[in-house]
């Protein structure tokens, strides 16, 4: 039976969707006892994503790597291949980098390999351009291969192999096509080429596919860069989450990699979560300098990866951002409190923002636009570039820190900022919980604490007549499913309390009014 005919192909193996593909229809079974299971959930995905609940079954290599042959054949018998890539990075079984030539072929496993898909093409009398792939087992002697697929078509990652070959592979296949022959292949790949597939996905939160409209989509030149999104492109959840693919070629792999990973540093694309700075954590490893991974990579060496943490320096632009915005869409009105939305304080005065891992950060206008002090007595100078609209992706801010410009692109979008750093590619910082802040040079009067961002009112936590320390929580406003509490900007008084638990607020909406001198109580 079916667990005798496994038990002698020897465990683990895997279970494939026969027409599968993408990493569909596939499972691991490391025992016995969990072949029923993993037969039924297989076939159940074959039959759903590609109508075919065949099945086949396959020994598991533990330590593989991906390698693929390009291939060509033609209408008068010839057939080549046009060496090799290796994808395997990957996650979820899709790939992620993708190289050419391969760092574990030396030129003897290269012809070895080439041969037996070249074989491929003539016994079936292909015709076209495709792709042979195979698992490269590196354990024991490392030059064991079993072919994985044939991709009867043009690959994703085929512009790493135009650019070690100096081929058109589009204008070979219509070559081929108009009756042509297969190109003649160089010998010998010529430098190094890696690929990075650029995704609209959350990383940290298992690679879940994110939408969104582009905002900012800039990536500097030096690399090649295939994609059919720009700023303003809308990005669905109809469709594969890849934005676009960005390669880089050189002399060697080191020159290629190291030129991609630049061009990643300077690249700004925001308005959707993407897993740039995942990609540039890949480049950056000492795992991918060496070259000695398997398909395991992402689990083995990035398994729990996170984004960096905001720089002060970032931070810094998203605070300034956020205040910035706020002035600019400031309507006068006779109460300054309420004037000025979620910040707090008077235009002489300051605003602040507690960040995570970076402590509090209070943004002052200067007549050149916001200076932003951090806890330690650190300052950052952030100048405003022309007057923006709020939100405006033209809010351009150029950054001084310790005499040294820094040009950064920040703006506000909801309950977060877009930061595009050059050097450190872009970023999504969240926006943290909202402190009221009043400094000692304002004068004693009524605050009005207002709705950080429409939402609907969770908790109030004070009545009127409740005396309040700075800090302390006072009403708590649910939005994009976060919480935000709103907080006492200092000792005081509640005078007036207008919110109540349920109640829908805007923007700027007054949720409780304090007697910020803290004296005398106040009187409803």
């Amino acid at each position: 039976d079916l667990r005798t005919t496994v038990s002698g192909m020897g465990l683990p193996v895997i279970v494939k969707a026969v027409s599968g593909g993408g990493g569909k229809g596939m499972r691991r079974v490391d025992d016995l006892d969990d072949l029923s299971t993993a037969v039924a959930a297989a076939a159940r995905e074959g039959a759903a994503a590609f109508g075919d609940d065949r099945l086949l079954i396959e020994r598991f290599v533990t330590a593989p790597r991906h390698v693929e042959i390009q291939v060509a054949g033609d209408t008068h018998g010839g057939a080549t291949h046009l060496f090799e890539r290796d994808c395997s990075i990957q996650r979820r079984h899709q790939k992620v980098v993708e190289e050419a030539p391969s760092p574990a072929l030396d030129p003897g496993l290269r012809e070895r390999m080439g041969a037996a898909a070249v074989a491929l093409v003539e016994q079936v009398g292909y015709t076209n351009l495709g792709t042979v792939e195979f698992l490269l087992d590196t354990s024991g002697d490392g030059d064991s291969f079993f072919f994985l697929e044939m991709n009867t078509r043009l690959q994703v990652e085929h512009p790493v192999t135009e650019l070690v070959t100096g081929l058109d592979l589009v204008g070979c296949q219509l070559d081929i096509a108009a009756g042509g022959r297969v190109p003649e292949r160089p010998d010998s790949p010529s430098g190094h080429a890696i690929e990075v597939r650029l995704y609209a996905e959350d990383v940290p939160a298992g690679f879940l596919p994110q939408t969104g409209t582009i905002v900012d989509f800039a990536i500097p030149g030096g690399v090649r860069v295939d994609s059919a999104v720009a700023a303003g492109s809308v990005v669905s959840s109809h469709y594969d989450p890849m934005l676009a693919k960005v390669v880089a070629h050189g002399a060697d792999r080191e020159t290629a990699r190291a030129r991609l990973a630049a061009a990643l540093d300077d690249a700004a694309v925001t308005g959707v979560v993407t897993n740039l700075d995942h990609l540039r954590a890949i480049l950056g490893s000492d795992a991918f300098r060496d070259g000695g991974f398997t398909t395991s990579f992402l689990p083995d060496h990035l398994p729990d990866w996170h984004p960096t943490p905001p720089a002060r320096v970032t931070v810094a632009a998203a605070t300034a951002a956020m205040a910035l915005d706020s002035l600019a869409g400031a309507v006068p009105r006779e109460d300054p409190w309420t004037a000025l939305g979620p910040w707090r304080g008077s235009r002489s005065g300051g605003w602040s923002l507690d960040w995570p891992q970076v402590g509090r950060a209070t943004a002052t206008t200067t007549p050149d636009g916001i200076r932003v002090h951090f806890d330690d007595d650190a300052a950052v100078d952030v100048a405003r570039d022309g007057d923006p609209s709020p939100g405006s992706p033209d809010a351009r801010r150029h950054v001084r820190v310790d005499g040294e410009a820094v040009a950064i692109r920040a703006w506000r979008d909801g309950d977060h900022v877009w930061v595009a750093r050059s050097g450190h590619g872009s970023q999504r910082v969240d926006v943290p919980a909202v402190v009221a802040h009043r400094d000692a040079s304002m004068a004693a009067g009524d605050a009005a604490l207002t709705a950080p961002m429409p939402g609907q009112v969770l908790q109030v936590e004070v009545a009127v007549g409740d005396k309040v320390s700075g800090g302390q929580t006072l009403v708590i406003v649910e939005a994009m499913k976060m919480e935000h509490p709103v907080v006492a900007p200092g000792d005081g008084v509640v005078s007036e309390v207008r919110a109540t638990p349920g109640d829908a607020v805007g923007s700027g909406d007054v949720l409780v009014v304090l007697h910020a001198d803290g004296d005398e109580e106040a009187t409803p």
